[in-house]
């Protein structure tokens, strides 16, 4: 099946979303499947990549910004070049992710093309969905959407919201490389590299730094922390995101303020490859989350064999089932925000608790950390999502446009 993939950004950025078009892109063409993604070319890009390139056995287009108009014009870009490779060869299906822009692009591709659109909605419909200013380009992408996938049921149901049908929304928990990410992974190196002892406990953050995965609130709570259990060392990997205030280095600060400083390490954006030594380096990960789908960076850790604590927000409690497979903490909302409300006192007290929990006893961890690499194989594979995603593929391929 010929599939077109339209994206935002793509590797070497990272993050949730570009790693998950790069995983299913790979699992499509490893399928035998002809792909091809096309995203935005970076700023700096042009030195480094053509504009057209194989990956792992699938195709990639990078289109950029012409000097005036800059951000139509690559959305422009992005549509000429879908219709000029449709016209070399004809694609079977139109997989858009976000559902603005890349879902209204993909809306009016599908009008014109007269081919099936399938469009996965990712965090950013949390926001989007209750945008007035947004409502009319959500319902052009919905309304040509074969289907609409959701990571999370809450997702989904923010969909139906913003205008899909909801006969039309399909929840697909997203998928981790259990390849990749497993139980056994030696994490020596980077202890070492950070001056970490044998008998330091590390907990994680890997993500992007923004309010909305509330690590400000571990920061704040670290002091509390470490005046019961001295011996933790935190690892607060990730960049906040251009055009962004920078949190990160906000959060550098208290930390110096708080004179804790030498208990943090920040070392910026991992590259994909890197990540697994740091999950294997540490002793559990943290994932405060005020808004949240289905983390995968959550389901990076818990396929490496290592427990998460998380708050019980949007999808979290999806993957992961408390006392069994990780800890979920009770925040003051269960539902997505990106707006960061103000975490209650009682909430970041549950927080420290479940830190501690964890500081203090190793038997939990390994049971924890245990359960979830089998619950990640068994549910949350890659290889389970992409026959997933053939099927519903091929479904679509088989209907009737209309």
């Amino acid at each position: 099946m010929r599939v077109c993939i339209i994206g935002a950004h793509l590797p070497p950025v990272m993050g949730g979303i570009e790693n998950h078009i790069w995983e299913l892109a790979s699992g499509l063409a490893e399928a035998g499947d002809d792909i091809s993604v096309i995203g935005h070319l970076e700023p700096g890009q042009e030195k480094i990549f053509k504009n057209t390139r194989a990956e792992k056995g699938f195709k990639v287009f990078r289109e950029g910004r012409n000097l005036f108009m800059r951000r139509p014009s690559r959305a422009l870009n992005k549509v000429s070049r879908v219709l000029s490779e449709n016209r070399r060869n004809r694609f079977d299906i139109i997989h858009a992710h976000q559902v603005i822009p890349e879902g209204t692009l993909g809306g009016f591709i599908s009008g014109t093309l007269k081919t099936p659109l399938v469009i996965t909605a990712h965090g950013a419909i949390l926001n989007d969905a209750s945008s007035l200013f947004k409502r009319p380009f959500l319902k052009l992408g919905f309304s040509r959407a074969y289907a609409v996938i959701a990571a999370s049921s809450e997702l989904g149901e923010r969909c139906v919201k913003g205008g899909a049908e909801k006969e039309k929304v399909r929840v697909f928990p997203n998928a981790v490389d259990t390849g990749a990410f497993c139980p056994g992974l030696s994490g020596r190196a980077v202890r070492e590299r950070y001056g970490i002892g044998p008998g330091e406990i590390v907990v994680l953050s890997l993500r992007r730094i923004t309010p909305k995965t509330g690590i400000q609130y571990l920061v704040r709570a670290a002091p509390r922390i470490l005046e019961k259990e001295r011996n933790i060392r935190f690892i607060i990997a990730g960049e906040s995101p251009a055009g962004e205030p920078d949190l990160r280095a906000r959060l550098i600060r208290e930390t110096e303020d708080a004179g804790v400083s030498e208990r943090f390490i920040f070392p910026g954006t991992l590259q994909q490859k890197e990540v697994p030594e740091y999950i294997a380096a540490c002793d559990f990960a943290l994932f405060p989350s005020l808004a949240e789908a289905t983390s995968i960076a959550a389901l990076e850790v818990m396929a490496s064999g290592k427990p998460v604590i998380a708050s019980r927000v949007g999808g979290l409690p999806e993957i992961i089932t408390d006392g069994y497979n990780g800890i979920l903490v009770d925040f003051d909302r269960a539902d997505s925000s990106y707006r960061d409300y103000g975490l209650s006192e009682e909430a970041v007290k549950r927080l420290i608790s479940a830190v501690l929990l964890l500081a203090g006893s190793p038997e939990k961890r390994k049971s924890l950390g245990e359960n979830a690499a089998g619950v990640v194989r068994r549910e949350f594979s890659w290889k389970r999502y992409i026959e997933k995603i053939r099927a519903l593929y091929r479904e679509a391929a088989a209907h009737k446009f209309t």
